[in-house]
């Protein structure tokens, strides 16, 4: 597996995990600016989700994707 690519997937891990956060914390905030906080923790975590996978992608279509890094892919697809 390229480091690259691994990085790449560790930002799909980190995004989940923020979006796990922001959800968690829209559930028991108390007032509007927390509200702000954890909807813009969202925000950026489905952004970054968003850019990772579309670099993944292109990663795929141009042969950096090896074997491993399919098994990878495959790993982070089943933990959503």
């Amino acid at each position: 597996m390229s480091v690259e690519n691994r990085y790449l997937l560790e930002i799909l891990t980190l995004s989940q995990r923020m979006l796990e956060v922001a959800h968690k914390g829209t559930e028991v905030r108390s007032d509007t600016e927390s509200g702000i906080v954890f909807g813009t923790l969202h925000d950026y975590a489905m952004h970054l989700r968003k850019l990772s996978l579309e670099q993944i992608k292109r990663h795929r279509q141009m042969g950096w994707f090896d074997e491993d890094d399919e098994k990878a892919l495959d790993f982070y697809r089943g933990t959503l």
